[in-house]
């Protein structure tokens, strides 16, 4: 937790050089009201009985949120009217929220809950030990090395990025709650086990959580073709996957006039869905049709008829997920993907040359990977499925590539980035995995309710809205 937060601020810092709210305009607003009381970075935001956030690291939290935005949505910026140069408090995100509120009430939510593992970490015993000071001196101690690097100075570096109540003490003492708290955390989900019984009752319970449909769709618009109905009513006699994409490509070089080179087979989608009570063709395919059907969605008013062709009945996926460690390492660090792929190359050189291993990758990851999230455990990622995943199709393919064997390794490219990755081997069955998650979940919610009601936590509104934002 600690990595990710530092690698997400670093990486907005090489995006958009160092982006804060307008806090000169906050500053003269706070002047301006005189009678109102001056609040500083020691002022308590929210307390528990042993543990307190001061106002300082509500803004380095709130700043945290604030710039993972920016890096997240940095092309649609300009869809949201959102404006980097203006206080927040004067941003509409809603009716009855500002983008200031849009950032605070997460952000207190996320400190709530970290003091009330805090207090539970305490009952119970649980402290930070070496190894945990240890990774959090590293993370500031980054912050420290980046700012000399780019010969900035460190005070007016932090307070660019997180607000001027922000300095490295602060951030210690933020990030020394925030690491009991995921210790803890850690410590209460290792506890959780579910029977092979309990995962088929939950299946049983939710079927419709975990039975997928394959199908392809294509869609015929009365805006390109007057013919469109009868064209949709056409391709629904195919009854495999080859004939409904020679229909499609027939149709489209001959009424749209496109020529081999210029039919896309992307619009012709193929996907996987869980049932959707809202979609008529999602009800029908679960409950009526077999693979080979088809199904016509008409849209009179709009003038649209999909065609939809079911490939594969409702299913459980009941493949084999896949462990892995893997190195990330982007093209802002690198500047190219021939020097990032060259940098790649020199680690796993280094690598083979000594023991080769699965712990020996760990090490490579801890030191190299620019993923925060999974860099502090060895880059381990373990039970990744074959959906839509934040690892690019390149990485997915080779781990389920069926000769995959557990030791390989190899370097991929992805999207602005290349990937070192070591493969562990097989893990949970994805049902399985999935049913294992939703459960976990609930445990871990009603937990939370517990220790909620055990842990009053107090919060100082006006000292939290007080923040330059």
């Amino acid at each position: 937790m600690l990595k990710k937060l530092f690698a997400a601020s670093l990486v907005v810092v090489l995006l958009f050089g160092l982006v804060s709210c307008d806090e000169d305009k906050g500053k003269k607003d706070e002047e301006g009201k005189k009678e109102e009381k001056q609040y500083t970075a020691a002022d308590i935001v929210m307390e528990s009985e042993n543990f307190r956030f001061t106002r300082g690291e509500f803004s380095y939290q709130f700043y945290m949120n604030y710039q993972d935005f920016l890096r997240y949505n940095q092309s649609y910026m300009q869809h949201f009217g959102f404006d980097t140069n203006t206080s927040l408090k004067e941003q509409s995100y809603s009716d009855d929220q500002t983008w200031f509120d849009y950032f605070a009430e997460p952000s207190l939510e996320y400190m709530r809950q970290i003091l009330v593992l805090c207090e539970e970490a305490l009952a119970s015993g649980i402290e930070l030990d070496a190894q945990d000071q240890e990774e959090i001196d590293t993370a500031l101690k980054s912050y420290e090395q980046y700012a000399a690097d780019y010969e900035h100075d460190l005070n007016v570096f932090l307070t660019e990025l997180f607000g001027e109540d922000v300095s490295l003490d602060i951030m210690r003492s933020y990030m020394e709650k925030d690491r009991l708290a995921y210790k803890y955390r850690d410590v209460i989900l290792a506890e959780y086990d579910f029977s092979e019984d309990a995962l088929a009752e939950y299946l049983a319970e939710n079927t419709d959580q975990f039975y997928y449909i394959d199908y392809l769709s294509y869609a015929f618009d009365e805006d390109t073709d007057v013919n469109a109905a009868s064209r949709a009513q056409e391709m629904a006699e195919a009854t495999d996957s080859a004939s409904f994409e020679t229909y499609m490509r027939t149709y489209e070089m001959e009424t749209l006039k496109k020529g081999e080179d210029e039919i896309d087979t992307a619009s012709l989608s193929s996907e996987y869905i869980r049932k959707d009570a809202d979609s008529a063709f999602s009800v029908w395919a679960f409950d009526e049709a077999t693979a080979g059907k088809t199904y016509v969605d008409k849209n009179e008013v709009d003038g649209i008829y999909t065609v939809y062709l079911l490939t594969k009945a409702p299913y459980l996926q009941d493949y084999a997920t896949k462990n892995f460690r893997y190195v990330y390492m982007t093209l802002d660090t690198y500047g190219t993907y021939e020097k990032a792929q060259q940098k790649a190359a020199e680690l796993v050189k280094t690598w083979r040359e000594g023991d080769a291993d699965s712990h020996s990758f760990g090490e490579l990851a801890y030191n190299y990977s620019e993923d925060g999230a999974t860099s502090y455990v060895g880059g381990l990622q373990e039970n990744l499925g074959q959906s839509p995943t934040k690892f690019p199709d390149s990485v997915v393919n080779w781990l389920y590539n069926p000769d995959r064997q557990t030791g390989d390794l190899e370097i991929l490219r992805g999207e602005e980035a290349y990937f070192i990755v070591y493969f562990e081997g097989d893990g949970q069955i994805q049902w399985k995995n999935a049913a294992r998650q939703a459960l976990e979940e609930d445990k871990y919610i009603a937990d939370m309710e517990i220790f909620s009601e055990r842990h009053e936590t107090k919060i100082n509104e006006e000292v939290a809205n007080s923040l330059y934002a």
